[in-house]
């Protein structure tokens, strides 16, 4: 990949040096003599299509991985909104669980106290029939013993 970068540099640096001298584009069928002192290279013109279609094709990926790596960030960042909602999701969830908890914990207390209440309600008016009777049946006996 490097090497073609630098090879189309070096043909952008060359077309820029063409340009500048007076000889410009060579032809098919002319000859092209180096007046310079410096070397000079030609691609034909379908490797020069071939390597700036590779470049545009380089700038599209280089896009691509920009717009992947946001979108990566993008999920990463729903990620951790996630798991924090489900964090509170859960905290929330234990609170209303102990709270149910106590809940639960206070009507079985109200009903043992019902229950017990129940009991003595039935026990004082077992005791009233007793004292009952027995008044009826010490007065019977009062009543028959003094006549």
């Amino acid at each position: 990949m490097k090497q073609i970068i630098w090879l189309v540099i070096s043909l952008f640096f060359t077309q820029a040096f063409a340009q500048n001298s007076s000889m410009g584009l060579i032809e098919p069928g002319e000859n092209h003599v180096n007046l310079n002192a410096y070397n000079e290279y030609f691609l034909p013109q379908k490797t020069v299509i071939k390597f700036l279609d590779m470049q545009t094709k380089l700038e599209f990926d280089s896009i691509r991985i920009e717009k992947y790596k946001s979108l990566t960030a993008n999920y990463i960042e729903r990620i951790n909104l996630s798991d924090s909602t489900n964090a509170l999701l859960k905290i929330e969830n234990q609170i209303w669980h102990s709270k149910l908890n106590n809940n639960d914990l206070l009507l079985e207390e109200t009903k043992k106290t019902n229950i017990q209440l129940m009991d003595d309600k039935q026990r004082i008016r077992r005791s009233r029939i007793y004292y009952f009777f027995a008044g009826v049946v010490s007065t019977t006996i009062v009543y028959i013993a003094l006549k």
